[in-house]
């Protein structure tokens, strides 16, 4: 089964991306602290099955709350075969530091960017 982690700041569409992507029911909402816990579904694209990984809201890898702390924990732990990193488009710049401290781990990644 491979593994894919869905990360980026608060209310870029993590949630809506997993639900699009596996048809499982999640938490979707603008108010801050929605996703405080990790969500994990699973599809079957093209005969294989993967596990999405959907994590709270982090602006980058020096956690000052619950919700990065247990992102942190996921993105260091977890064995996964990609991480996507979702940005919004108009906060460009913001999102662009996350994706950096994550090249910086050599953290396999895909940037999506999200309006």
């Amino acid at each position: 089964m491979r593994r894919i982690l869905l990360i980026g700041q608060p209310n870029t569409g993590k949630s809506t991306l997993l639900s699009a992507l596996t048809g499982a029911f999640t938490w979707t909402s603008n108010y801050l602290g929605t996703t405080v816990e990790i969500t994990r579904a699973r599809a079957l694209i093209e005969g294989e099955v993967y596990e999405f990984i959907d994590t709270p809201g982090i602006y980058n890898l020096y956690p000052s709350s619950l919700e990065e702390e247990t992102t942190e924990k996921i993105v260091l732990e977890e064995d996964c075969e990609a991480t996507v990193v979702l940005i919004d488009a108009n906060a460009a710049e913001r999102g662009l530091v996350l994706v950096l401290s994550l090249a910086e781990l050599e953290v396999p990644l895909v940037i999506a960017v999200n309006f």
